[in-house]
């Protein structure tokens, strides 16, 4: 027993004591606890030449310049204080209309306007085709310009064609604003005599239009080239714009802004009596002939000589009160050499509300009837055509417009003028009723 468990014990010293060779394998092998295991070196990695180094330039700086924002803001700007730029603009417009007139109907009309001048960030006035980033609604001091009318080709008279959306570029369908530029009284004025100077003796005119209440700029330039070319009427044609806002609502504001402009209509016409005319003519309307009439009468006190050269006043729906017209207006106006013409209606719904507005009657409605008054030839435009107030028919029927080419072309006397008046009352009553359409 005792040999059995010594043999047993000399064999495990035995196995414990060999070597075995194992297979090698590719797993790793865990060792666990700490153990010193000793391998071989592992070979320098080869040894590189240093690279040539690669110059790359430091990028040049960006310097990124915003652009400093214009800033419309209201300025007074006079004439004198105008920059070169202006001059710019001219050369610009100049460029545009020979552009235009190649290939389309185009008329340039010149106007005054006592809108407020926009200007930019260094106060020089702003040029753009658009007239609202120009001038704003407030009143200012008077400023001229020039402005291009684009006729569409299918154009009828007594049409002023336009979107009923607003403002639109469409040439080929409506008359259209194009393009203007403010400039100044000295380069307005040399051109208006430029075209004085090509007219006959005894027939340079000058025509000036005044545009009523809602009204706005662009609409006031559009209606002084649609009657410049429906008149056919190759003198310079003036329009005068006062800040009236394209809004009905505004009635009361545009009365006062109405009054804040006589000053400036005053200076208006005085501007145009300066220049070597034989005649001006002066068409005004609605809201617009309280203006005209006022600031006549105020060059009439300032230069009694100056308001002679007048020579013919035309008051189409006029929206004054009947009695002021009448009594205190009229008597005033006995310096005109020739009797003023009044186109009124008894179907002008925009003038009948006026009489609402006020509480009394205005002269240019004659629903209750239509008389004489002494120094103006009455006319009673009932029958013509017009919009759905009945109130522009000045520059929307052919038979106005007709009629307005007779005063201006002549001016040819009411009793002359038998295409388009028929007389109501016997002489020596200067009353007359303009035709639904003219005789041919």
């Amino acid at each position: 027993m005792k040999i059995r468990f010594f043999a047993l014990v000399l064999g495990v010293f035995t196995l414990a004591s060999c070597e075995f060779w194992e297979p090698p394998v590719d797993e790793p092998v865990v060792v666990d606890g700490p153990a010193d295991i000793l391998l071989p070196p592992l070979p320098p990695p080869p040894v590189m030449p240093d690279p040539e180094p690669i110059f790359i330039p430091d990028p040049d700086p960006v310097v990124i310049v915003e652009p400093e924002p214009i800033v419309a803001e209201a300025v007074v700007v006079f004439d004198g204080e105008l920059a070169d730029e202006i001059i710019t603009g001219d050369l610009a417009f100049d460029q545009a209309v020979e552009e235009e007139a190649s290939s389309k109907e185009t008329v340039v009309v010149y106007y005054g306007t006592n809108r407020e001048l926009l200007a930019d960030s260094t106060g020089q006035p702003i040029q753009t085709k658009f007239p609202e980033d120009i001038y704003g609604d407030l009143p200012g001091p008077l400023h001229y310009g020039r402005a291009l009318i684009v006729i569409p080709p299918r154009h009828k008279k007594g049409r002023l064609e336009g979107a009923l959306g607003g403002r639109s570029t469409n040439d080929k369908r409506y008359v259209v604003l194009k393009d203007l530029v403010h400039t100044n009284y000295d380069s307005v004025m040399s051109r208006v005599q430029g075209e004085l100077a090509k007219a006959k003796p005894g027939e340079k005119t000058i025509v000036a239009y005044v545009h009523g209440f809602n009204t706005s700029f662009e609409k006031a330039a559009r209606r002084a080239g649609q009657l410049k070319y429906d008149l056919d009427f190759a003198g310079p044609l003036f329009f005068f714009s006062w800040p009236s806002k394209t809004s009905a609502l505004g009635y009361v504001h545009a009365t006062n802004l109405a009054e804040i402009s006589y000053t400036q209509m005053t200076e208006f016409l005085h501007d145009l009596t300066k220049q070597e005319a034989d005649r001006i003519i002066i068409i005004a309307h609605s809201m617009g002939t309280r203006i005209l009439s006022h600031g006549l009468i105020d060059l009439a006190n300032q230069d009694m000589e100056a308001a002679k050269k007048i020579t013919k006043v035309i008051l189409a729906a006029p929206d004054i009160d009947a009695r002021v017209f009448k009594e205190r207006l009229l008597p005033r106006f006995n310096f005109l050499t020739n009797p003023i013409t009044l186109y009124a209606s008894s179907k002008d719904k925009a003038l009948q509300l006026s009489n609402t507005v006020n509480g009394l009657p205005r002269i240019g409605d004659v629903s209750k009837g239509l008389a004489a008054l002494d120094n103006v030839v009455m006319i009673d435009a009932t029958d013509v055509k017009s919009n759905m107030f009945n109130h522009t028919y000045f520059g929307d029927s052919v038979s106005i417009v007709d009629d307005f080419k007779g005063i201006i072309s002549g001016p040819v006397a009411a009793k002359d003028r038998k295409k388009t008046l028929v007389r109501m009352k016997p002489d020596p009553f200067q009353v007359w009723k303009a035709l639904k359409t003219p005789r041919r």
